[in-house]
C-alpha cells in the first residue's frame, strides 16, 4: 500500500463535533518570475479525542472518507497555542 499524504497546518476552527478545520500553507515559486508565493488550502480533519484548540500546529494524514467532507485525520499536535480561543484575550483586556 502506498504511503499516505501528510501535511502540517494550523487549526483555524474547532466548533464542530470531533472535526477541526486546518489551514495548510505551502510556498511555491512562480515559474517565470521566480517570486515565492504563499498558497493556502483548508482541510476538515477528524479529531477523535477533541484535544485540538484554535492556533495549534498539527500533522494531518489522509484517510478513508469518514463523512461527506472529512477525508483527513489529526495524527499529532506538534505545537500547542499559547492563548486558547478568544475568551482569554477578552479577559486579559478587561483585567488590565
Amino acid at each position: 500500500m502506498a504511503d499516505r499524504k501528510r501535511f502540517t497546518g494550523e487549526i483555524i476552527s474547532n466548533k464542530m463535533d470531533k472535526t477541526v478545520l486546518v489551514r495548510v500553507i505551502r510556498i511555491s515559486e512562480h515559474p517565470f518570475y521566480k517570486k515565492k508565493m504563499k498558497k493556502s488550502k483548508k482541510y476538515k480533519a477528524h479529531d477523535e479525542a477533541g484535544i485540538c484548540d484554535i492556533g495549534d500546529r498539527v500533522i494531518i494524514e489522509e484517510t478513508r472518507p469518514l463523512s461527506k467532507t472529512v477525508r483527513w485525520r489529526v495524527v499529532d499536535v506538534t505545537l500547542k497555542a499559547k492563548i486558547k480561543g478568544g475568551e482569554d484575550i477578552d479577559s486579559i483586556e478587561n483585567n488590565a
